[in-house]
């Protein structure tokens, strides 16, 4: 993603509210961007990072200089970079980075900064860390902390960050960016909810496991059109059983959202998320009788995915709400 371009088009405010603190030298010791799911938190939090240390902003970064550049390559020695998207971030990461920070900066810039992506994925004793470090702020010390659900953040948190707020950007003109990438319509379309860069998509299209998903839920969605017993076989054998790691069973219950979200859309005469997927979703429209109850619970599960709980019992269990629902009239 060109991050310079897309602050400058699609996040003009933002861009504004970071420069005019850079400018005026009023810049917070920490900041919390808060976005969407696929929102590109970590690479903003890493452009702004660049900024203040940049050897030629103007104001902003210039992403050439050899700073940013060793920044890109992950060897800037004063900046740090937990990713709570990968693993839940512990509290002995936070007390080694606390501890690392009480060193003079090694880099002629003289700042220490360090990023936290998705800051509601550190464990309580981290969380706690945290908040002692964000008491009492270090010079030269700077915090980017994201989320992609601000509810989720503990307000002693929030209360001691300035909040940068990426907006949400047109879902038809990712949709459309992705096809001009290459990207099949139907692929664009689905993950044009979970990813806001064509480059990003493309990349999860290269991954088995996405192909593998995607397949075995339309799968599945073709099944219940006609066979229920066929579809519950499908829901065990092609996805509960196969699809356990984290990432993997975020991905499959927003799937599950979409997709039946769609169909309850359908269901009341409004326009569907997912339009290249209508020949599918539409022999479905009078195979369930209460989605709204199924789905509260699928968007419930989905809050429980970062509390370690076991994949397959929590994808079992969606499945059975799910196909409870299911109107059995020529199985």
């Amino acid at each position: 993603m060109n991050i310079v371009s897309y602050l400058q088009t699609q996040q003009p405010q933002l861009r504004r509210q970071f420069q005019s603190a850079l400018v005026s030298g009023h810049l917070s010791h920490a900041y919390l961007l808060s976005g969407e799911t696929g929102s590109p938190l970590l690479e903003i939090a890493k452009f702004l990072a660049k900024s203040l240390v940049c050897e030629h902003p103007s104001p902003l970064a210039d992403n050439v200089c050899w700073s940013c550049l060793r920044i890109d390559d992950g060897n800037y020695a004063d900046i740090m970079i937990f990713d709570g998207s990968l693993a839940t971030i512990k509290k002995e990461e936070i007390q080694g980075m606390e501890a690392s920070f009480e060193k003079t900066p090694i880099e002629k810039a003289g700042r220490l900064i360090y990023i936290l992506h998705l800051v509601e994925n550190l464990t309580i004793e981290a969380v706690n860390s945290l908040l002692k470090f964000l008491e009492e702020p270090h010079q030269e010390v700077y915090a980017f902390l994201t989320t992609e659900n601000e509810s989720k953040v503990i307000e002693t948190i929030v209360s001691r960050t300035q909040k940068l707020r990426v907006l949400p950007v047109d879902l038809n003109m990712i949709v459309a960016l992705a096809i001009d990438q290459g990207i099949p319509l139907q692929d664009a379309e689905l993950l044009a909810h979970f990813y806001q860069d064509p480059h990003k998509m493309k990349a999860i299209l290269e991954e088995d496991f996405y192909i593998s998903m995607r397949d075995a839920f339309t799968h599945f969605l073709e099944a219940l059109a006609s066979n229920y017993s066929k579809a519950h076989y499908i829901a065990i054998d092609e996805i509960i059983e196969r699809f356990t790691q984290k990432e993997h069973l975020r991905l499959i219950i927003d799937m599950m959202l979409l997709f039946f979200g769609d169909i309850l859309a359908l269901q009341n005469g409004q326009e569907p998320s997912l339009p290249s997927y209508v020949n599918i979703l539409k022999p479905l429209l009078k195979r369930f009788a209460n989605l709204e109850e199924a789905l509260l619970e699928i968007t419930l599960a989905r809050g429980q995915i970062d509390l370690n709980v076991n994949a397959t019992l929590l994808l079992d269990h969606l499945f059975i709400i799910l196909l409870k629902e299911y109107i059995h009239d020529h199985d």
